[in-house]
Protein backbone atom coordinates (compact mmCIF):
# COMPACT_ATOMS: atom_id res chain seq x y z
CA UNK A 1 0.00 0.00 0.00
CA UNK A 2 2.83 2.39 0.85
CA UNK A 3 4.46 1.88 -2.55
CA UNK A 4 1.14 2.63 -4.25
CA UNK A 5 0.95 5.95 -2.39
CA UNK A 6 4.59 6.63 -3.21
CA UNK A 7 3.97 6.11 -6.93
CA UNK A 8 0.77 8.18 -6.85
CA UNK A 9 2.75 11.01 -5.24
CA UNK A 10 5.25 10.75 -8.11
CA UNK A 11 2.43 10.82 -10.69
CA UNK A 12 -0.07 13.51 -9.64
CA UNK A 13 -2.03 13.16 -12.89
CA UNK A 14 -2.81 9.52 -12.09
CA UNK A 15 -3.48 10.40 -8.44
CA UNK A 16 -6.09 12.93 -9.62
CA UNK A 17 -7.75 10.27 -11.78
CA UNK A 18 -7.81 7.82 -8.83
CA UNK A 19 -9.36 10.50 -6.60
CA UNK A 20 -11.96 11.30 -9.26
CA UNK A 21 -12.79 7.61 -9.59
CA UNK A 22 -13.24 7.30 -5.83
CA UNK A 23 -15.48 10.36 -5.79
CA UNK A 24 -17.55 9.04 -8.69
CA UNK A 25 -17.94 5.51 -7.26
CA UNK A 26 -18.16 6.27 -3.56
CA UNK A 27 -19.56 9.79 -3.54
CA UNK A 28 -20.06 11.05 -0.01
CA UNK A 29 -20.84 7.68 1.57
CA UNK A 30 -19.34 7.07 4.96
CA UNK A 31 -18.79 3.36 4.45
CA UNK A 32 -17.51 1.42 1.47
CA UNK A 33 -19.56 -1.59 0.44
CA UNK A 34 -18.04 -4.76 -1.02
CA UNK A 35 -19.71 -4.18 -4.38
CA UNK A 36 -18.11 -0.71 -4.56
CA UNK A 37 -14.61 -2.17 -4.51
CA UNK A 38 -15.07 -3.91 -7.86
CA UNK A 39 -15.98 -0.59 -9.45
CA UNK A 40 -12.64 1.01 -8.53
CA UNK A 41 -10.87 -0.28 -11.64
CA UNK A 42 -8.12 2.33 -11.89
CA UNK A 43 -7.40 2.02 -8.17
CA UNK A 44 -7.13 -1.75 -8.59
CA UNK A 45 -4.77 -1.30 -11.55
CA UNK A 46 -2.58 1.08 -9.53
CA UNK A 47 -2.33 -1.39 -6.65
CA UNK A 48 -1.40 -4.21 -9.04
CA UNK A 49 1.21 -2.06 -10.77
CA UNK A 50 2.80 -1.14 -7.43
CA UNK A 51 2.96 -4.85 -6.56
CA UNK A 52 4.61 -5.51 -9.92
CA UNK A 53 7.18 -2.77 -9.40
CA UNK A 54 7.78 -3.51 -5.72
CA UNK A 55 6.93 -7.17 -5.10
CA UNK A 56 6.56 -8.18 -1.45
CA UNK A 57 8.80 -11.19 -2.18
CA UNK A 58 11.65 -10.04 -4.44
CA UNK A 59 12.72 -13.57 -5.36
CA UNK A 60 11.38 -17.05 -4.96
CA UNK A 61 13.95 -19.81 -4.54
CA UNK A 62 13.48 -22.98 -6.50
CA UNK A 63 15.06 -26.41 -6.31
CA UNK A 64 15.90 -28.39 -9.40
CA UNK A 65 14.12 -31.75 -9.26
CA UNK A 66 15.45 -33.13 -12.53
CA UNK A 67 18.73 -32.61 -14.36
CA UNK A 68 18.57 -30.39 -17.44
CA UNK A 69 20.79 -28.83 -20.10
CA UNK A 70 20.82 -25.17 -21.08
CA UNK A 71 23.09 -23.94 -23.87
CA UNK A 72 25.07 -27.17 -23.68
CA UNK A 73 25.77 -26.84 -19.96
CA UNK A 74 24.45 -29.41 -17.46
CA UNK A 75 22.53 -28.27 -14.40
CA UNK A 76 21.22 -30.31 -11.53
CA UNK A 77 23.52 -33.24 -12.35
CA UNK A 78 26.31 -34.53 -10.20
CA UNK A 79 29.59 -34.54 -12.05
CA UNK A 80 30.92 -38.05 -12.45
CA UNK A 81 34.28 -38.70 -10.84
CA UNK A 82 35.76 -40.09 -14.04
CA UNK A 83 38.14 -42.32 -12.10
CA UNK A 84 41.91 -42.49 -12.31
Amino acid sequence: MVWTLFELARHPDIAARVAAEAERVLGSTQSVQLEDIGKLELTHACLKEALRLYPPVPAIGRNVTQPFRLNGKCYGMEKSGGGT
